[in-house]
Formats: C-alpha cells, sequence, structure tokens
C-alpha cells in the first residue's frame, strides 16, 4: 500500500525545490535561506569600501555579487543552503578566495577579511576564518545536515532531531497532537506540546485541529536538513512560543544525481514460539503420526517495506539558472493472517453449542454476551471450529442432576 501522506510531502517539497531553483535569486518564501557577512579591511586595518564579494555555490554554479559599503561591511542573504565559495576583490589589492563555506538558515559571519596589496589570489580555508560565536542574531538554533539524517536512527520519525537540542524534553503520551516519532510529542523550554511550529521549507505544515505536523515526509534522501529553533527566534517565524521544526528539501545541481533506498523489515527468519505448538492448532502432539492429518498451521508472517529514491540535476539549455530535483516514497505493510486460538486453556461453545444454550436459555445475558460478542460473533476470519470438538456435561439446579433435554453441548477451541 503507497504510503499516501508521504507521497503527498514528497510532492509538496517537489514543488517548493523547484520555485526555489528557477532564479539565481532567490525569493523569500519562508525561511530556507542563509547568508554570509564580514567586513573589508586592508592590510592596516582600515576598513575596504566598494569591494566586490561574488558568492558562487559550488553544487549549481549560481552566483550572488555585493559590495561592500563604506564601512567596509558586506552581508550577501537569501543564499540556499548550500556549500560556497566566496572572492573579495577590489583595486589595487589581491583577490581574496574564501572556500567552502557552509551555509545553512541563518548568516554566517566570516568576520574580518584583510586584502593584500599587489596582484595576484590568496587562498583561505572558510574553517579558519568562521567564529565560534555568532553574533548576527540571538536565537538558539541546531542544523542537523542530511548525513546525520540518513545515519541516526530516527526510523522515519524526523520531527524527533528536536530532542537532540538543549531545552527540550520528551511527553510521550501527553502530547495531545500529531506526531511521527517513536518517541511521542516533545516539549520545548517548558511549553507545551501543541506550541511547537513546523515547517516544510519555511511553509507551514501544521495540523490545526490537534496540532502537530499535518504531514509525515519520511524520506531522508529528500532533505538537505532540519533546522530546530527553541529560542529568541525572531517575529518572521511567529505563530508558536515553542520550537521551529524546518524540513530544509534538497535541489538540482549542475551534475545529474540520484539515489534509491529500501528498508525492509520483516519476521522471515523467525520460527514458531512454543505456545503456538499447539495441538489446538494442527501440531502433532507428542506420539501422534503426521501422517493421521496433524500439520502445523501457517506462521503469521509481518513484512513492513519502505523504497524510494531521488533524482536531480541542470535543465540543460539553463545551465546555471535553472534545476530540477524529484523524489518518491512508498511504503508497504503486510501482515499476514494466522491462527489465533481462544485456547488452548480456555474453550468456547461451537456455534452448535451456541444455538443449544440459546435455546435452554432463552434471553440469558451471559448466553447472549457469548453470542454477540464472542469469538463467533466477529465474521472476518473465517471462525471455525479446530482440534477435536469436546462434549461437556451440563448441570441444572442445586442437587447437580444433569439436564435430560440436551444435557451436553459442544466445545472446542476456535481458530481465526
Amino acid at each position: 500500500m503507497t504510503n499516501l501522506p508521504n507521497f503527498k510531502a514528497t510532492f509538496i517539497a517537489l514543488l517548493l525545490v523547484c520555485g526555489l531553483s528557477m532564479s539565481t535569486t532567490a525569493i523569500g518564501q519562508g525561511i530556507t535561506t542563509g547568508g554570509v557577512s564580514g567586513t573589508v579591511v586592508d592590510p592596516k586595518g582600515a576598513v575596504v569600501p566598494g569591494a566586490k564579494i561574488t558568492v558562487v555555490n559550488t553544487a549549481t554554479g549560481a552566483n550572488y555579487t555585493q559590495t561592500s559599503g563604506a564601512n567596509g561591511d558586506f552581508s550577501v542573504l537569501a543564499l540556499p543552503i548550500g556549500v560556497y565559495n566566496v572572492t573579495i576583490s577590489a583595486p589595487g589589492f589581491s583577490n581574496l578566495q574564501v572556500k567552502q563555506v557552509s551555509v545553512t538558515v541563518g548568516t554566517l559571519t566570516l568576520g574580518t577579511e584583510q586584502l593584500k596589496i599587489g596582484e595576484g589570489v590568496e587562498t583561505v580555508e572558510a574553517s579558519a576564518v568562521a567564529p565560534l560565536l555568532s553574533t548576527e542574531q540571538s536565537e538558539v538554533a541546531v542544523t542537523l545536515q542530511a548525513e546525520s539524517l540518513e545515519n541516526l536512527p530516527f526510523g522515519g520519525g524526523f520531527d524527533t532531531v528536536a530532542l537532540l537540542t538543549p531545552g527540550v524534553a520528551i511527553t510521550h503520551e501527553n502530547s495531545f497532537s500529531n506526531n511521527n516519532g517513536a518517541y511521542g510529542g516533545f516539549s520545548s523550554q517548558g511549553q507545551r506540546g501543541r506550541s511547537n511550529n513546523f515547517e516544510i521549507d519555511g511553509q507551514s505544515n501544521n495540523d490545526n485541529s490537534v496540532a502537530g505536523p499535518q504531514v509525515f515526509f519520511s524520506n531522508q534522501d529528500a532533505l538537505a536538513g532540519i533546522e530546530v529553533i527553541t529560542n529568541n527566534f525572531s517575529a518572521q517565524y511567529g505563530r508558536n512560543a515553542g520550537s521551529v521544526v524546518n524540513y530544509l528539501t534538497k535541489s538540482g545541481t549542475n551534475n545529474y544525481h540520484g539515489s534509491a533506498f529500501e528498508y525492509y523489515e520483516g519476521n522471515w527468519g523467525e520460527s514458531f514460539a512454543q505456545g503456538q505448538k499447539s495441538p489446538f492448532q494442527g501440531f502433532c502432539a507428542p506420539g501422534e503420526d503426521p501422517a493421521d492429518g496433524c500439520q502445523p498451521p501457517t506462521l503469521p508472517r509481518y513484512v513492513d517495506n519502505r523504497f524510494g529514491g531521488t533524482f536531480g540535476g541542470p535543465i540543460p539549455a539553463m545551465k546555471d539558472r535553472l534545476w530540477f530535483f524529484a523524489s518518491a516514497y512508498f511504503d508497504r505493510f503486510r501482515n499476514g493472517g494466522g491462527t489465533s486460538l481462544s485456547g488452548p486453556t480456555t474453550v468456547t461453545p461451537t456455534p452448535n453449542g451456541l444455538a443449544q444454550l440459546q435455546a435452554a436459555f432463552s434471553g440469558n445475558p451471559g448466553v447472549d454476551a457469548l453470542v454477540n460478542n464472542g469469538p463467533y460473533s466477529i465474521k472476518t476470519g473465517n471462525p471455525h471450529p479446530v482440534g477435536t470438538p469436546v462434549d461437556l456435561p451440563v448441570t441444572i439446579g442445586s442437587d447437580d442432576r444433569q439436564h435430560r433435554d440436551g444435557g451436553y453441548w459442544t466445545f472446542s477451541s476456535i481458530a481465526l
């Protein structure tokens, strides 16, 4: 069976990604982008106004330009998340290249960048200039990258990434809202579980009826990361006072790329449990010959098969300008029927026995309960007696005299 909510989430993410990929200038649709900032100075520490800053996405080739202001500051915003190379150039100075700048949601400051007098190119690795503490924003945020989402055991319940953030506690059954994680809902900074805000690419993904996510997104190969903001977020997020959980989907690049995956969970290697090896289920009793017809019943089977894939790349005629990315996710669950007993230590009247009880005790509440709520009241699964029916004597009255009209009713275990 196709998991329609997950397929719907993938389709929505595809539309959002395509929309973000159609221009080299990202349009502010939700909180899905980041930025880089810094200050340009000369060898003596004086600011350099008018320096050209060029930011190039290493995967798509998209480039963004800006010039430093009168105070030497620059801030290139609205960058789709990814890895960038930053080049700073000014007349009379050698070019400065800052490579492998990893941009996530929010602004990454490169600090003070010093240009050298003369010609040539100086290369600096981003890891050498990235500050330990961001001074651009006060919010407390953690972004889990795609590699973490693929390797950590979330089991498709990616909302539980919030539990890896300080100040977030699990609420279990006290969440009172939708959740797709094995651990239930969560509370952020003491707020109730319904105070969390869920987004996909910056767009609302909230269930307006009972809170929690509206769409459960389970394809980890389509996620570039998940951002969790727990405190002091700006008014642009709004809506809720708890955490913000924002799913960030991948986009196409200048290289064709894709993936395929399958997760299988089942009990194909299991054998019968001790309690299932019962003559009531067809197992041969000790000393019984299989030639007499006793055969083990079918072992109930369980299969949960989740599979899908992704594919993305450039539009050939518009390289560096237009890309595509698509993904699919399916979840097929099968639970095979097996034999279910009312015993073996407990027996129930057969249909014939129930008819005899109704005839002998018309209107009796106990008999009516057996008929209306007993195993034979459920027709699904074709309930039928298994094993050899047993006649049990029935006594009526305080003197334990045997009933003369139908003194025996037939009892047996039941199989579904």
